[in-house]
């Protein structure tokens, strides 16, 4: 059996409260997957049993703590709208004893954002026939794209989960990183690796350009969105009815949904540096350099990308 990304409906995050905080209570059984950055010593997969229950982890780090606590907080949200159908995040030490290491760029050398695995998961491009995630997707390989969006639109969750990515500015939505599991028993279309949310978060969201361009753009994510742009997809009932989900999210939740999971942020993150990785990460003014103002900036961001997705 494989695994990836773990996730259930019926589960709520009481269940994950009880993962060991600390790397060393796991057990290590393999090396990064792919894409994964490799800076972190304790990168890799990880096994451990919570309640008597198997689970397989990724812990990894990002480019910077802000990338790695973006991952964290954008599962909060995405839960709102595919609640069981993205990838479970969870923070770790490496050593208790080294919160306040900290490496050439500023990053807590000795905190991880760990991936709980989905059962049964299969990336997009191995559905589609690829052993690797192939490049110039809508260029060479349209017809198989367009396959994969025949065989999954209206029913399999596909496209609440783009429509989701897109509202937090996901640009990192190639078909490595969405995928089919088995949840309650039934296939559908998941979402793993949330670490490029909120990346320069503009007042509108765009699905023909990203944030970045030319040589700002390199070692970032190209515009994946249009990955998807075939047979219709977007113009679809289905998608404007996932569009028409996320714009009945009320400001209140959004708002209390990121303030909590800042809540679980604080107790790794013991240091102001974050806050000045999180601006230049989000993009908002340095001067917002509290938690509540971050918080705030993210949700008024929010707002108004939700009414101008279907444009």
């Amino acid at each position: 059996m494989s695994f990836l990304f773990y996730g259930n409906r019926l589960a709520d995050e009481t269940e994950f409260k009880d993962f060991p905080k600390d790397i060393s209570c796991y057990k290590s059984i393999g090396g990064k997957s792919s894409g994964a950055n490799t800076s972190g010593i304790a990168t890799g997969v990880y096994a451990v049993n919570v309640k008597g229950k198997e689970y397989k982890v990724l812990f990894k780090q990002g480019r910077n703590d802000a990338e790695s606590i973006c991952e964290f907080l954008a599962h909060k949200i995405y839960e709102l709208i595919i609640p069981g159908y993205s990838s479970k995040t969870i923070l770790a030490f490496e050593e208790e004893s080294s919160k306040s290491k900290f490496d050439y760029s500023n990053r807590h050398k000795n905190i991880y954002v760990g991936s709980v695995f989905f059962e049964n998961f299969m990336e997009t491009h191995k559905l589609i026939g690829f052993k690797e995630r192939p490049f110039f997707l809508q260029t060479l390989h349209n017809k198989k794209i367009s396959l994969f969006i025949d065989m999954y639109k209206d029913k399999y969750n596909l496209e609440k989960v783009i429509a989701t990515a897109l509202w937090l500015g996901d640009y990192d939505v190639h078909i490595g990183n969405i995928g089919s599991a088995i949840i309650n028993n039934k296939t559908s279309i998941v979402k793993i690796d949330h670490g490029w949310s909120f990346a320069q978060l503009q007042d509108y969201p765009s699905r023909k350009k990203t944030p970045w361009a030319f040589l700002n753009g390199i070692g970032k994510p190209t515009n994946h969105f249009n990955d998807y742009n075939v047979n219709g997809f977007y113009s679809s009932p289905s998608f404007k009815r996932a569009i028409e989900e996320i714009k009945s999210i009320d400001r209140v939740t959004i708002e209390n949904t990121l303030t909590k999971a800042f809540y679980n942020v604080y107790p790794f993150y013991q240091n102001n540096k974050i806050f000045k990785s999180l601006c230049n990460w989000i993009g908002c003014p340095s001067s917002n350099l509290t938690g509540a103002l971050i918080v705030e900036y993210i949700v008024r961001k929010l707002i108004r990308r939700k009414l101008t997705l279907n444009q």
